[in-house]
């Protein structure tokens, strides 16, 4: 909210000889008080409490290496070695991004070893380039051992490929002769060797598993903090799990927000938004306003007439409506 830029004292004077208007004789400026709950001034926000572990510290947006822990968002904040850019971690930290990285020694299927990651909070490893590889390959011991990692064939047939946080396959690093869908079965990938090289194989074989856990994601705007969460849930138990993290489902309530959540969702994911007992009334979970809508094309519908919770699409950023009792990823919030 912005407060009043200034203030008018008016001292009225007599008019002159010449009876003109009275004259502005003071310009007194209402100069911005951190914690009234006003944003003025140099102020990046303020939210008219003393609470150092939200997201607003003495009117400036908290960030990493304030030497304050922000409840819900980091777990740390601090120069020692288990702390790397505001994480801690059980693996490896890359401190370039703040992402953990940890194996699942369990041999396990492919849908297992994606659950085991969803479980800690991350997904299947999805790299990026040479560097992340890098930062993961420590993890790995001697012979390197083939292990998931979170690629599978996005078109049946095809060499399309897509990583589990949604994102299409960029730069490859397939073995020779690799991908060959063997038996035309071969939808999922594993890494393998010293270099980490790439193999197409079945998604009922059972390998170790390399997982990623990203780091909150924070919308330089207003300094939320989203992170998509791969577990699946139904949309109540989405709602409890964001709530015991300090965090709320996503709420999105302006044009920029819903630009900014499209852009980092990834994969379709519970929002914070439900259906009232009046057909057509919607709700946020926070109690925010309804006032601002990104529904895609035809939607809302009420399918089967018990699509009562929505959530974002990935494909195209809009919303769905769709039954609470559906399991899928959600994207938490931290205002």
């Amino acid at each position: 909210m912005k407060r009043s830029a200034f203030v008018l004292v008016v001292l009225v004077a007599c008019g002159g000889d010449d009876g003109g208007p009275p004259a502005i004789d003071a310009l007194e400026l209402d100069a911005p008080v951190c914690g009234d709950g006003f944003v003025g001034g140099t102020e990046a926000c303020d939210d008219g409490n003393t609470d150092d572990t939200d997201g607003c510290i003495a009117c400036a947006f908290a960030t990493c290496g304030d030497g304050v822990v922000r409840r819900g968002v980091e777990a740390c904040d601090d120069s020692t070695a288990a702390c790397v850019r505001c994480t801690t971690c059980a693996g490896v930290a890359d401190p370039a991004t703040g992402h953990c990285y940890t194996a699942v020694a369990t041999v396990q299927t492919r849908v297992a070893a994606q659950a085991s990651c969803a479980a800690a909070g991350g997904h299947l490893l999805s790299l990026d380039g040479a560097g992340e590889w890098a930062v993961v390959a420590p993890l790995w011991t001697t012979p390197f051992a083939a292990t998931w990692i979170g690629l599978t064939r996005a078109v049946d047939g095809q060499n399309q490929w897509r990583w589990e946080p949604g994102a299409m396959l960029g730069t490859a690093t397939w073995n020779a002769g690799e991908p060959n869908d063997s038996g035309g079965v071969e939808d999922c990938v594993e890494a393998n060797g010293a270099s980490g090289g790439w193999n197409d194989l079945a998604c009922t074989q059972t390998r170790p598993a390399l997982c990623e856990r990203p780091a909150w994601q924070l919308d330089p705007a207003t300094n939320h903090g989203y992170r998509t969460m791969f577990a699946l849930r139904t949309h109540p138990e989405a709602t409890a799990d964001c709530a015991a993290m300090g965090a709320h489902l996503a709420t999105v309530t302006s044009a920029a927000e819903q630009a900014f959540v499209a852009s980092i969702a990834g994969r379709d994911a519970w929002l914070g938004a439900f259906q009232g007992a009046t057909e057509g009334t919607w709700f946020w979970s926070t109690g925010e306003r309804w006032d601002f809508t990104a529904w895609g094309t035809g939607q809302p519908d009420d399918a089967g007439a018990n699509e009562d919770c929505a959530h974002v699409v990935a494909a195209t950023g809009l919303w769905n409506d769709r039954a609470c009792t559906a399991r899928l990823p959600y994207l938490c919030e931290v205002d």
